[in-house]
């Protein structure tokens, strides 16, 4: 996959693109909402700073109510299994979603994403 230097925008970064790398996705920063569908126990272990958390069987659900349609979303796992399942219900509710694959929270952290997590403040 190419890097996302050229980018302009979060839609140019993401048009074309059916999942994106967390180096890729990294570079997004600030353009996108990261929708993190890790369970609830993993999400308070850490998670990317100003992520959206959806478990993944919450996803259809909650969406509408928390997802804002007019910003594209990146969405993230652990390893990336969970973050491609939730693209196909996304899509269907008409929002424009990408996942992390290729990796998860372990390699978004490692691309330089700020996290936090309850106990550990950011870092």
């Amino acid at each position: 996959m190419l890097g996302l230097s050229f980018v302009t925008t979060a839609s140019d970064a993401l048009e074309g693109l059916s999942e994106l790398t967390p180096a890729q996705a990294a570079q997004l920063e600030g353009e996108v909402v990261y929708l993190d569908v890790r369970s609830s126990f993993e999400w308070w272990q850490g998670h990317v700073k100003g992520a959206v958390h959806i478990p993944q069987q919450d996803v259809s659900e909650k969406a509408e109510a928390m997802l804002n349609r007019d910003t594209p979303i990146v969405t993230y796992c652990a390893v990336g299994g969970r973050a491609s399942r939730v693209v196909k219900d996304l899509e269907a509710m008409g929002f424009r979603v990408v996942p992390v694959t290729g990796g998860g929270f372990k390699e978004l952290v490692d691309a330089g994403l700020i996290v936090t997590s309850p106990t550990q403040g950011f870092r």
